[in-house]
């Protein structure tokens, strides 16, 4: 079991960042919200992604913190297919930056996800949760993204 560190008063760039139990924070190419007082960091989960194994990510995990220095790390909101090597959430497939927002008109949360694909194609998923929290993120649409640009892509 891995000793949880101290509370963190400052953010260390270059050096590797842990969460509340100790573990390695997995949220890349994620982005944070901020929902009544508390920031959420989501992100790219990639625990199982080694050289050689085909696994590009593992879901998408979620971080909750009040101060952006000490991170709770809140599980798998969006857990990968294993089943459906088709689908975009399968861990083969390359997952990139999901964004998630509250729409506060239909009480639904959305993700959007870019799927890389081979040949330099790219898709959309987008994903929505009905009620309180956005671990109940289920695929809505999926298209592909041929011709867009995105800024920052």
């Amino acid at each position: 079991m891995t000793t949880p560190p101290p509370p963190q008063s400052s953010i260390r760039p270059g050096q590797v960042w842990y969460d509340t139990a100790g573990r390695r924070i997995q949220a890349h190419a994620g982005s944070i919200t901020y929902l009544d007082g508390t920031l959420c960091w989501y992100g790219e989960n990639k625990e199982k992604t080694k050289p050689g194994s085909g696994i590009w990510h593992w879901g998408i995990r979620c971080y909750s913190s009040t101060d952006l220095y000490n991170w709770e790390d809140c599980g798998l909101i969006i857990p990968p297919e294993l089943g459906d090597p088709n689908s975009p959430l399968h861990p083969a497939q390359q997952v990139d930056r999901p964004h998630i927002v509250f729409n506060a008109a239909t009480k639904q949360y959305v993700c959007w996800i870019k799927i890389m694909g081979e040949g330099h194609t790219q898709e959309s998923t987008v994903l929505v949760a009905d009620g309180s929290n956005a671990q109940d993120l289920w695929i809505s649409s999926s298209e592909a993204l041929e011709g867009r640009t995105f800024p920052g892509d």
